[in-house]
């Protein structure tokens, strides 16, 4: 199919547009982020032209940087200069496409964008509280503008983030997202008429004369569209088809008879790249719908159970319904039953605990469990047993009603204690060999809680210090890189799907600006609670080598990249950027070929020597 918004050069001059007159290829500057940098680089290539990966070949005055935004500190080229060199077959005067800073609102390093997003939110929350509550009312002009950025985005008009984004525009300043949000639908959206076209990755479309094509509102679809029966049912055919193609069948099947369908689902592997694929094939859903979809529905309810339910309901009167309602359907029951269970436990506990406590006071001869206190040898009549186990059973549950409060406050301030202790130490260097519970439990009964009630130690502040070390040691052994396959799940956690994207970036600024060189643990602990994976944090610390600034960078790029459609493995191993590094540079660095790594600094090889253990 042909690309609508392709510029197509005459005949025979294609190669040479960008070609100076030396023979030389003009070279150009794309940022990594920007969204038309795929298709340009083609485009150049095709016609010429260079473009480099490095932003310090900007540091040569003839270096061209192209750009769909402006840019604060620098002088930039829009991307119609190419457009329109190759419409004409030779090279245009350059000087009527340039953007100079601040013209429009540029599009900022990631670094800046998650420091100004971060200093945004703290700014607003310092002025809430001194904020009059005087209404700012929309403008004729803002309503036009409302209109038109909604006519340029129009999958995003049923977007939260949309409309968060745009109340930052200076027209629009003084309203909140919400308040932008509800002033398109309330009194606006009526208006809307047409919206102009873009292609699957949002761009704009344009005509054979460069302009912008209208089209109905109504063909232009959106972000939020419902998932339908048949989405659901071709979305587990599909990765059911796909786990097949590239995962060992043999592996997969279940043996034991202990699953109902042929293939464990629980060893399929999905990379997000699969995700970004389907959704270019399937526009309907964006790329983290389609994901999502998969990992809180398709996984929940079964791929294999919902493919057979839809083949079988499709020629019913009513056709089969879509995953939510029975994956909602089927999670209602599965607690009704879990509440149900819990309550026969507990009943049945409470039994055993008027059981023994019978038991014990039949072991003192019917008589009641405790007695004044005096040391007068009286005599106490029999307790009718009856009561007595009544009195035994109310005692003992008073006690395990304290005992699980007490259980529950330690869980909530964070405490350790009791046998309790022998589990966090089993999970603090105990792999590295250093501690070793099953021994203890063996050898001295009691070392296990502690280990110097087992005759270890004989000074609690050493075995501070050696369990401290211990799990630096255990967080050391994680940092290594992840597969360039990786899938979703070996990025993230259910943590991560609770948060809105800015409140992620908030959170990983605060753990990282808040700990220092001895605060490893803490950060792999932090992360995981955020919601990124152990094996990802890892991963981050391998390739920025656990320097706080270059993980914050590699954070903020990683999250926008994603939201950008780039490719994950090009996310998971960012090249030609000082302070990042991924094996092949390693083994660069390790053999003494600095050829390849001239885009790193003196002092980012030198921390880089010392990570390796290089200069040891």
């Amino acid at each position: 199919m042909a690309d609508h918004n392709q510029v197509m050069a005459p005949p025979g001059v294609l190669s040479s547009i960008f070609t100076e007159a030396n023979g030389q290829p003009m070279v150009f500057y794309i940022d990594q982020l920007d969204p038309n940098r795929d298709k340009y680089i083609k485009l150049i290539h095709s016609a010429g032209g260079l473009v480099e990966t490095d932003e310090r070949v900007l540091e040569n005055r003839s270096v061209v940087q192209l750009s769909s935004f402006a840019w604060d500190d620098r002088t930039t080229v829009s991307f119609s200069f190419i457009d329109d060199s190759l419409k004409k077959g030779s090279m245009c005067f350059m000087d009527q496409y340039r953007i100079m800073p601040g013209l429009i609102k540029k599009r900022m390093s990631p670094y800046e964008e998650s420091m100004e997003a971060a200093d945004a939110v703290a700014h607003a929350l310092a002025k809430k509280s001194k904020m009059s509550k005087t209404t700012t009312k929309f403008t004729p002009e803002a309503d036009k503008y409302i209109l038109e950025q909604v006519r340029l985005k129009p999958r995003f008009r049923t977007s939260h983030k949309f409309f968060e984004e745009l109340s930052h525009h200076e027209l629009l300043r003084g309203h909140t997202g919400n308040s932008v949000r509800s002033r398109f639908r309330a009194h606006l959206e009526h208006r809307l008429d047409y919206v102009w076209k873009t292609d699957e990755y949002d761009n704009l479309v344009l005509d054979h004369e460069g302009r912008q094509i209208a089209i109905p509102t109504n063909s232009a679809k959106t972000i939020k569209n419902r998932f339908t029966a048949e989405d659901d049912y071709n979305l587990c055919r599909d990765i059911i088809d796909h786990v097949l193609a590239n995962q060992d069948a043999d592996q997969l099947k279940v043996t034991d008879g202990s699953y109902e369908y042929p293939l464990n689902e629980n060893k399929f592997s999905v990379s997000i790249v699969f995700f970004d694929e389907y959704a270019r094939l399937h526009p309907q859903h964006s790329s983290s719908s389609w994901r999502d979809r998969y990992r809180k529905f398709a996984r929940v309810y079964g791929l294999q159970k919902y493919r057979d339910y839809y083949l079988r309901e499709k020629d019913s009167k009513e056709g089969p319904q879509p995953m939510k309602n029975l994956t909602s359907r089927a999670s209602k029951e599965k607690k009704k039953i879990e509440n149900n269970v819990r309550r026969m436990k507990k009943v049945q506990d409470d039994a055993e605990v008027a059981a023994a406590a019978a038991v014990a006071a039949v072991a003192t001869n019917g008589h009641l469990l405790g007695h004044s206190g005096h040391h007068h040898h009286h005599h106490h009549l029999p307790m009718p047993h009856s009561q007595m186990d009544a009195n035994a059973a109310a005692a003992v549950a008073n006690m395990a009603v304290s005992a699980r409060e007490a259980s529950a406050l330690d869980e909530e301030i964070g405490e350790v204690k009791n046998s309790n202790i022998h589990e966090a130490l089993r999970n603090v260097g105990a792999e590295a060999g250093r501690v070793n519970i099953e021994d203890d439990m063996v050898n001295t009964g009691v070392g296990a809680i502690h280990p110097n009630l087992g005759g270890h130690s004989d000074n609690d502040f050493d075995l501070e210090l050696k369990t401290e070390a211990d799990s630096q040691d255990a967080f050391v052994k994680e940092i290594v890189y992840l597969p360039k396959d990786a899938d979703v799940d070996d990025l993230f956690n259910n943590n991560f799907y609770t948060h809105k994207g800015h409140e992620i970036l908030i959170l990983i600024q605060k753990t990282l600006s808040s700990s220092g060189p001895e605060d490893m643990g803490h950060i792999f602990r932090e992360f995981e609670n955020i919601g990124l994976q152990r094996r990802f944090t890892g991963h981050i610390f391998k390739v920025t080598g656990a320097d706080v600034r270059y993980a914050h960078k590699f954070l903020v790029q990683f999250l926008q990249g994603i939201d950008n459609h780039i490719q994950t493995e090009d996310l998971l191993f960012p090249r030609n950027q000082n302070g990042f590094w991924i094996p092949e540079y390693d083994m660069s660095l390790e053999k003494g070929d600095l050829r390849e790594l001239q885009f790193q600094s003196k002092s980012s090889i030198a921390q880089r020597r010392v990570f390796l253990g290089l200069d040891e």
